[in-house]
């Protein structure tokens, strides 16, 4: 590898620490990532993540120019395209159109995407042991921008990008267990002391309330905490 692609690595590797802030929210991460690769990945002019979300569907985020996101929102009602290609993927995977007026994979995202001015495409599948997250959609407009060494680049930074993506989800969703355990546990030492009931009776007081409204047991508990002083 050349010595410029190596700086280019060290650099990503600063990068990358930078996006393990633990109170950062999956969107300010998305952010981060597609600022990286805009000023990691030679040739790059726009980024973006396309996202798959719990519900199957796909959501362009954290788009680095408006371009980009109109990209992914024409791939998405095609269903077709580099970036919809390597997200559904099977296993780790790269797409990549060196000319998009050459592309015959895509015909008609591909004539779309030279009318709007794009020359090429790197996509890389943002993948994990636990499944499949995205693909970090990567555009330039001069065809051939992308040599071996950007590709190389941009398949590091998605390696990175997945990875923190599921901690940073996997620390938000403990933290807000933890947060619902404490509202619960809250909630039934007021029912307790207030009604003179035991742990259980008052876990089975919330349970019935939850069942009964059709609500969320933490939303009752958080409802019981909140009005603890009115009808005392």
């Amino acid at each position: 590898m050349r010595p410029t692609s190596e700086k280019i690595l060290r650099e990503l590797a600063e990068h990358a620490r930078d996006w393990r802030l633990p109170e950062q929210s999956l969107d300010d991460l998305l952010r981060e990532i597609t600022r990286s690769a805009l000023a990691l990945i030679p040739g790059c002019e726009s980024v973006d993540v396309l996202m798959i979300e719990a519900d199957g569907t796909f959501t362009s985020r954290a788009a680095t120019s408006e371009s980009v996101e109109r990209l992914d929102a024409l791939q998405i009602s095609l269903g077709e395209g580099p970036c919809v290609a390597a997200a559904t993927a099977p296993e780790a995977a790269t797409t990549v159109s060196q000319d998009m007026n050459d592309e015959t994979r895509w015909p008609r995202f591909a004539r779309a995407a030279a009318e709007a001015g794009v020359g090429s495409m790197v996509s890389v599948r943002l993948y994990t042991r636990e499944g499949r997250i995205g693909a970090l959609n990567v555009v330039a407009p001069a065809p051939g921008a992308f040599d071996d060494d950007a590709i190389v680049v941009a398949e590091s930074l998605a390696a990175h990008a997945a990875s923190t993506i599921v901690a940073n989800t996997l620390e938000h969703q403990l933290r807000s267990a933890v947060a619902s355990r404490d509202v619960i546990g809250q909630a039934k030492d007021m029912i307790m002391e207030r009604y003179g009931l035991d742990a259980a009776a008052a876990f089975r007081m919330l349970s019935g309330i939850s069942q009964n409204t059709n609500s969320p047991l933490i939303e009752v508990a958080r409802t019981v905490v909140e009005h603890s002083g009115e009808n005392a």
